[in-house]
Order: C-alpha cells, then sequence, then structure tokens
C-alpha cells in the first residue's frame, strides 16, 4: 500500500486547526477581552468588532472562493487545450518510399520503380488522413541543402499519393555509389494541426547511365511544427 506523504497531512491538519481558531474561537476571545474592561480602551464595543471581524471573514471567503473559481477555469482551459490537441492529432498521414514491384511477385516483366533519379525522388502518401505538404528540405550527404517551398496536396487513400520532390545529384554527388539524403517534409492535416516528418534515406546506384539510385535503409521520425 502506498503512504501519503506525511507534508500533505501535516498541512492539512495545519489549515483546519487555522480555521477552527479564526471562525470559532476569535470570537470568544474578543467577547471576553471586552468583559474584563482591562488593557486597551478603544471608542467601540465588541458588537463593533464582532461585525468588523464578521464582514472580515466574508470578505476572505470570497477572495478565496474567486481564487479556487480562477484555478477551476484554467484547468479546465488547460483540459480543453489537450483535448483539443489530441484532436487535432488524432489523424496524420505520412510519406514512405516508392515501392520495387517484381517478376517474382507478378506474371508480366520486370517493372522498376526507382526511389531517386535524374527527376528526383518518389515517395508514396500513407496514414489516415489527406496531408497538405507546406515545405521540403533535403539534405544531401549533410553537405549540401535543397528546399522546396511549393505547396502540395497528397492524398493517402486513393489517387495522387505521390510525392515527386525534385532533387538533382550534381557532379561531385552523382560520382558516388552510395548517397545519403534526409528529407524534412513540412505538413498540415484536415484539422490543422502543423508537423513536420523527417526522412533519413540511404541510395545504392543501381543504373549508373540513368543515375537511378534504390534504397538501402529508410528511417522517419515525427515532431511538431
Amino acid at each position: 500500500m502506498i503512504k501519503k506523504p506525511v507534508y500533505k497531512k501535516y498541512w492539512f491538519w495545519m489549515i483546519i486547526i487555522f480555521v477552527v481558531v479564526i471562525v470559532i474561537i476569535a470570537p470568544f476571545i474578543i467577547n471576553e477581552s471586552y468583559k474584563t474592561r482591562r488593557g486597551y480602551i478603544t471608542l467601540w464595543g465588541a458588537d463593533d468588532v464582532l461585525s468588523y471581524f464578521g464582514a472580515t471573514l466574508s470578505f476572505v471567503g470570497t477572495v478565496a472562493l474567486g481564487t479556487l473559481t480562477f484555478w477551476q477555469n484554467e484547468k479546465l482551459r488547460e483540459l480543453n487545450n489537450k483535448l483539443f490537441n489530441l484532436e487535432q492529432k488524432s489523424k496524420r498521414g505520412y510519406f514512405v518510399p516508392q515501392n520495387r514491384i517484381s517478376a517474382k511477385d507478378f506474371s508480366m516483366p520486370v517493372i522498376v520503380s526507382h526511389f531517386l533519379n535524374a527527376s528526383g525522388i518518389v515517395l508514396i502518401g500513407c496514414g489516415d488522413d489527406n496531408i497538405f505538404v507546406k515545405k521540403i528540405i533535403c539534405a544531401i550527404d549533410k553537405k549540401r541543402y535543397v528546399e522546396n517551398n511549393e505547396e502540395i496536396f497528397v492524398t493517402t487513400d486513393s489517387e495522387f499519393k505521390e510525392l515527386h520532390i525534385p532533387v538533382k545529384l550534381n557532379e561531385e554527388e552523382a560520382k558516388k555509389e552510395k548517397i545519403c539524403i534526409d528529407v524534412e517534409i513540412y505538413m498540415e492535416n484536415s484539422k490543422g494541426y502543423l508537423y513536420k516528418q523527417i526522412l533519413y534515406l540511404s541510395f545504392s546506384k543501381e543504373d549508373a547511365q540513368n543515375l537511378a539510385y534504390s534504397v538501402t535503409a529508410f528511417n522517419s521520425k515525427f515532431a511538431d511544427m
């Protein structure tokens, strides 16, 4: 069994004692002080002091109630914001590298869909929501950066699932047998949630004449914008 922290019990009983002293014992102290007629003699009587004491308690209670109401409203607002954010993030589309079609799977000639060629990278939209692409940044071997600010709408359940990223290799890069490209895709879902997907792609040259590459490794992660 998990025991409650001792300090919580301590503060609970301190508050109870303070309330009892203020609300119950203080009026008796005032009354007894005026009965003895000793000490500092005031121009007002015990009934005046008791009325003032009651008004003060009422004021303190009103302030405490207002503070509690404000605190509850803030907690409710935070909860509503969390629920709204969860609702915004409930559906999300994402991208994966384009698939290859092999003759082993179909009774037809070999069809090869290259992941990277002279026209750029091809990704496929997946997930449970359509994607509105805002911006794409590609880092080629973490040395050269290519940015594309063209806004693109990509579906994830029917047509227009392909995302073509125009990345062209320079002469030095085209000579490499292997190349790594990190792709940052800034997106928005149908509920207005802004997020980005970072794809880490490793390519291996497959066709030197046409500069066609295939993916040898793939990883991905998501982040809020």
